[in-house]
């Protein structure tokens, strides 16, 4: 692969700046997911990420639509979701890993897991997950509503009510619906439509909390030129998500207990108009888990954390067939405290695969706090993933399956720096190296190769580093920058990969929350990425620069009223995120109004 040299991080070096002490901190435990652009019409939880830090998203069109996650430059399957130490996978593609039929406002700020922290609490994705957790409810009640310049709009509502009782206890309940119609989200014109519902039962208490969630997602979205197929043919996606969450945690923070469990209906509907008929498949795919965790401490010295989950998956296919299989987990990672300043860490993980061999995934961890504001960590840690039912049995114009797929495993090891010399000032400095074994990708063995295929491409060897400052310059102005380095080595690389071998060697960031006066904010985004070279990638080059600019008004009288004006790829760029598929999302303005009380 050919080398690129790195990008200049423009105005980075503002970050340096140090504000005076009376800065109030930066960073608050508990707080609500707030990232920026939250005043777009695109209110999906896969639009809200795509401004966290350590997170990729990288979306078909519009984020609400069909959107990858990616951490640390892994293919979708790599990475996704968990609630409460449960992972909400998607058996039968994995690329609707993102999808939560659930407002943001409902959960705390999300945490990017990997390592052993990942696979301690519980969440098992190949290289990295997205925690969300619910936050402790108050009485609240939101309505708000948006258009754009493409002529789409959305409306949404929910409220929250909360009853205290005797004994400390907090009873709420809490309830949500959206709608979003946003037409030519793409270059192809593909419109996105999505309708979703949701309620919550939340009981608080001096000993833990306890959340049952149940929520539904339908929408319809255009895929005309997605998924390798070309775009004279007209295609549509309609899927309909049916999710209940439950979630029990103590907040003794030296015993943590945390009990959860999932159950999910996905139903997806893909129709392809050719020249010959109509192409459709129709899948339903059922997921059911269970998850415990628990760590004891022995003595002060010596603590062992424990979690056991179980987990089936149903799918019952047009196109892929009808097809069942569970898994379950174990793991054990006992703590050490050696000195006062250094903590070891050392179990493993076992994975009993129905229809796969079982995996052993050893875990090691070590961290050094030479003061209360720094620490140093070792981390090693394995894990392992089966393929989709996709990956094995799918076969359309665009894309083919192979049935002789194995579970494919990586090893991972990071070596990393956290840093918070004042409230006010944080910085994390991470490097790491992957190595996954039995690599699937969907790839091009050749220029004339008339469809992706799935194929394992063997041993992948990552190396990477990630880079994050967070600053509080002033009283009204906080600044976050990133920096990600990534490079990679494959045993087999063909002549075009769609996912595990398109990445992107450096991406930088820059985002800005300045309140410019009492009721006036602005918010800006600047990331800038240069991809890997990709033979299928002909049209828009190999470097993005995509802005983001949202401003944000709350009249003196009203303060309970925003109004926001919104801008998304401001400079219009026309970077392709997926090679071989001309399809890109072009500049779009919108302006919303928000009433929360």
């Amino acid at each position: 692969m050919k080398k690129h040299h790195l990008l200049p991080l423009l105005s980075i070096a503002a970050l340096s700046v140090f504000a005076q002490e009376t800065i109030p901190p930066l960073l608050v435990q508990d707080s609500p997911l707030s990232i920026s652009q939250s005043g777009g019409l695109d209110t999906s939880l896969a639009a809200y990420l795509r401004y966290e830090p350590g997170v990729q998203v990288i979306p078909q069109g519009i984020a609400g639509g069909s959107s990858d996650l990616s951490i640390r430059g892994s293919a979708f399957s790599g990475a996704g979701l968990s609630f409460g130490g449960v992972a909400l996978r998607n058996p039968q593609t994995e690329h609707f890993h993102s999808d939560f039929p659930f407002p943001a406002w409902w959960l705390a700020a999300p945490e990017v897991r990997t390592g052993t922290r990942q696979a301690a609490c519980g969440e098992g994705h190949l290289a990295g997950t997205v925690a969300l957790t619910p936050l402790p409810m108050r009485a609240r009640r939101v309505v708000s509503g948006g258009v754009d310049s493409e002529g789409g709009f959305s409306l949404t509502g929910g409220l929250q009510y909360v009853q205290e009782t005797l004994h400390g206890n907090t009873f709420g309940l809490g309830a949500f619906a959206g709608f979003m119609d946003a037409p030519n989200v793409d270059s192809l014109g593909n419109d996105v439509e999505s309708v979703r519902v949701g309620a919550q039962m939340q009981h608080l208490s001096p000993f833990g909390q306890t959340d049952v969630w149940l929520g539904y997602q339908e929408k319809t979205f255009g895929t005309t030129g997605y998924y390798g197929v070309s775009p004279e043919f007209q295609s549509e996606e309609t899927t309909e998500d049916t999710l209940i969450l439950g979630t029990f945690r103590t907040f003794d923070s030296e015993a943590p207990l945390e009990l959860s469990v999932m159950v999910r209906e996905f139903k997806d509907d893909y129709r392809l108009d050719l020249p010959t008929g109509l192409f459709r498949n129709e899948h339903t795919t059922n997921t059911r888990a269970v998850e415990a965790g628990y760590r004891h401490p022995v003595n002060e010295f010596f603590g062992v954390t424990g979690r056991a989950s179980f987990d089936t998956e149903e799918i019952q296919s047009s196109n892929l067939g009808n097809f069942d299989r569970s898994r379950g987990t174990l793991t054990l990672l006992p703590d050490f405290l050696a000195a006062d300043n250094l903590r070891l860490f050392a179990g493993a993980r076992a994975e009993f695969l129905e229809d796969f061999d079982n995996e052993f995934l050893p875990l090691a961890r070590a961290e050094f706090t030479p003061g209360e504001t720094l620490m140093f960590y070792v981390d090693y840690s394995e894990s392992a993933r089966r393929p989709s039912y996709t990956e094995l049995n799918y076969e359309s114009p665009g894309s083919l399956g192979n049935a002789g797929l194995d579970v494919q495993t990586q090893r991972s090891l990071e070596v990393g720096a956290q840093w918070q010399p004042a409230p006010h000032t944080f910085t994390s400095i991470t490097l790491f190296r992957h190595e996954t074994k039995d690599t699937v990708d969907w790839i091009r063995s050749d220029a004339a190769a008339p469809r992706w295929q799935a194929e394992n491409i063997g041993t992948v060897t990552t190396l990477g580093a990630e880079l994050l400052l967070r600053q509080r310059v002033t009283q009204d102005l906080d600044i976050t920058g990133t920096l990600t380095l990534l490079d990679k080595d494959a045993d087999n690389e063909p002549f075009a990969s769609r996912y595990a071998l398109d990445y992107a060697r450096q991406i930088a960031g820059l985002q800005l929350d300045w309140q410019i006066q009492d009721g006036l904010r602005l918010e800006a985004n600047q990331s800038v990425r240069n991809q890997v070279d990709n033979n299928l990638r002909t049209r828009g080059g190999d470097t993005q620069f995509l802005t983001s600019l949202a401003l944000h008004a709350r009249p003196e009288t009203i303060p309970q009223l925003q109004v926001s004006l919104t801008a998304s790829n401001l400079l219009d760029d026309d970077f392709r995120d997926f090679a071989g598929q001309d399809t890109y999302a072009e500049r779009r303005f919108a302006a919303s109004v928000s009433y929360d009380w």
